[in-house]
């Protein structure tokens, strides 16, 4: 078996080759690494939104039919829902106002509806 004698001009050729293999492989692995990081960030707010979906209405429901503000936590998001109260053509109705905020990711939700009212003051 011969060997071949690389000249020093080949060898120069041979390290840009590696060198620039290895570039392209690095860039696409930081491509890679900041796609995975949208998309995770993208998963926890669609996670968010879900969870804050779910307890808005929960206590659009949930919450007595008297005028106030009523705050609390719930499943790591604050809440505060404030009912007012009024009289629609002599029916009494609450206007339900629901922020939930997730604080670890400074999102906010806001909901609002009408609902019957158990209460409400006769003007």
């Amino acid at each position: 078996m011969q060997c071949k004698k690389v000249s020093d001009g080949e060898a120069g050729f041979l390290l840009v080759d590696a060198l620039t293999g290895t570039a392209i492989i690095a860039l696409m692995i930081a491509l890679c690494l900041t796609t995975i990081k949208i998309a995770r960030s993208q998963t926890q707010t669609a996670r968010d939104m879900g969870d804050a979906q779910h307890l808005m209405i929960g206590l659009m429901e949930a919450t007595p039919r008297i005028a106030g503000d009523y705050k609390g936590v719930s499943g790591g998001l604050a809440y505060k829902v404030t009912v007012q109260s009024k009289r629609v053509n002599d029916v009494p109705m609450c206007e339900i106002s629901v922020d939930v905020r997730a604080p670890k990711r400074q999102r906010a939700y806001h909901l609002v509806g009408t609902r019957w009212c158990s209460q409400v003051p006769v003007s």
